[in-house]
């Protein structure tokens, strides 16, 4: 089943992916374009539903990314019921995005982020240990929450010849 199939126990859900500069003060243009093209690509190929969203900023790409969340996401009691839920459906896009190397990667609440690496991701352990690390994100969390994806793309390194 593609990540767009939309099982009949589910319900459509956007997250908000954003490609931006890893250092706001020091841009690479070039770089953000060629990992925007990379990324998009790859989960473009995996099934995913990705629309542009127009910002007026030159140096931040913003992406709605349809996914689908089950019908756990309904029933779930707890606040931190809801984020695990979340997280679970973000995962595949932050694991495409760690897979690229060199790409810091941030999972947003309404207004808060919090770092994501791979072993967060590896296991529902992984994921529950992060949330017990940041608790205000549980505690923020609701059904209509704004949910974003960061990705902080580095400079490249100019080579010098010489």
């Amino acid at each position: 089943m593609s990540v767009q199939d939309n099982p009949s126990n589910s319900q459509r859900f956007i997250i908000e992916l954003e490609i931006v500069p890893e250092d706001d003060q020091d841009k690479d243009l070039f770089a953000m374009s060629e990992a925007k093209q990379s990324l998009i690509e790859s989960l473009t190929n995996d099934g995913y539903s990705i629309q542009p969203k127009y910002t007026g900023k030159r140096s931040t790409f913003i992406f709605e990314v349809g996914v689908f969340l089950t019908a756990t996401y309904h029933i779930a009691v707890e606040h931190k019921d809801v984020l695990i839920e979340i997280v679970k459906t973000a995962s595949p896009i932050m694991k495409h995005l760690l897979a690229h190397g060199g790409i810091k990667v941030e999972l947003g609440i309404g207004d808060k982020y919090v770092k994501i690496d791979a072993p967060d991701l590896e296991t529902l352990e992984g994921t529950v240990k992060l949330l017990e690390k940041h608790p205000f994100l549980a505690a923020q969390v609701t059904p209509t929450s704004k949910i974003t994806v960061r990705a902080g793309i580095p400079k490249r390194h100019s080579r010098r010849h010489g």
